[in-house]
């Protein structure tokens, strides 16, 4: 492994330890506790006159090797995850966004980091 490879490794362990939370991820009735880190991507952007109005979606990163050991694998469509937010228990699942940025993918050329796209689930 490079030095740089190193870097990236120990950088993404200080950003779980300092801003991870645990979540509830969930698939076909099995739930488990991981950590994750909660992201946002822009979603689209609309000018409206001088204002320029911008919408942003949910992300979580999690650690590919945490769903792996959990028996999880790759991140699907459908799958939830729940996180306690101001005290109530939010549920969101993995969707695609509205653009062509696909629903999971990796943050890096290292491949150890999921993000994962998700939108609030309706009660």
């Amino acid at each position: 492994m490079s030095l740089l490879n190193k870097a990236r490794s120990w950088l993404t362990e200080k950003v779980e330890q300092a801003a991870g939370e645990l979540v509830t991820y969930s698939r076909s009735g099995e739930s488990h506790t991981v950590t994750a880190v909660v992201g946002q991507t822009l979603a689209s952007e609309v000018e409206q006159g001088a204002a320029r109005i911008a919408y942003s979606d949910r992300d979580y990163l999690i650690a590919v090797a945490a769903l792996r050991d959990l028996g999880f694998g790759r991140p699907r469509i459908g799958d939830t995850i729940a996180h306690v937010i101001d005290g109530e228990e939010i549920v969101f699942y993995i969707g695609n966004l509205d653009g062509a940025e696909p629903a999971v993918r990796f943050i890096d050329q290292n491949r150890d980091v999921w993000r994962i796209h998700v939108k609030r689930k309706e009660d």
